[in-house]
């Protein structure tokens, strides 16, 4: 189940991540944007997620696992919501700032380890995270094989990235409840801490 649930939690980030590059050819032409313009929505991704790892241990410390998993997911929500709102009044700076947001997301695959280390011993931890993988390709591979059927069938882009901004709320439905039973095990943890302390 935890398996499971870290999963969905990066499926937003894999399903929507890369779902621009099968329609390269459709956005510029919808927005009016050459190669290099639509290749720098690629390199904004990657800017928030180089830049805010350096300060992401201070972070933890002060927000904590769950507000910041949260956060990280919640972060799919709002940059691929930003980039559909972009796609429609075909404003390409709004979609500089939705692939500076969308970036956070990518630091997801740091909270499954943080998490993951506690539900598993180090022989299981190997077959857990291949699982991990496997199932966050998966999405990945779905998303590159239907946007251009998406497209093809009713021609409006926005259609194909309204399915990826469910496949993100999902995510974050999935964070929300693995945080919430990642912290339970935490305090029932502390509790037989203490309780040991005690005796």
């Amino acid at each position: 189940m935890i398996v499971v649930l870290c999963s969905v939690m990066q499926f937003g980030n894999a399903f929507t991540g890369n779902a621009m590059s099968p329609l390269q050819k459709e956005i510029e032409a919808h927005l009016n944007i050459d190669d290099s313009q639509f290749n720098l929505l690629f390199s904004a991704r990657a800017i928030t997620s180089i830049v805010f790892p350096f300060g992401l241990p201070l972070f933890l410390e002060k927000a904590g696992t769950r507000n910041t998993t949260i956060m990280f997911v919640g972060a799919s929500v709002a940059g691929q919501y930003m980039l559909i709102y972009g796609i429609h009044i075909k404003n390409y700076p709004v979609l500089i700032l939705s692939r500076l947001v969308f970036g956070l997301s990518d630091l997801v695959p740091i909270m499954q380890q943080i998490i993951m280390c506690l539900w598993f011993t180090a022989e299981q931890l190997p077959i857990a995270v291949s699982l991990l993988l496997f199932l966050t390709k998966m999405a990945r591979a779905v998303s590159d094989n239907i946007a251009s059927m998406v497209y093809n069938y009713n021609q409006n882009l926005e259609s194909f990235f309204y399915i990826g901004l469910i496949v993100c709320a999902l995510s974050l439905l999935s964070a929300v409840v693995l945080t919430e039973i990642h912290a339970r095990l935490i305090d029932s943890q502390t509790i037989r801490l203490n309780e040991a302390k005690a005796k």
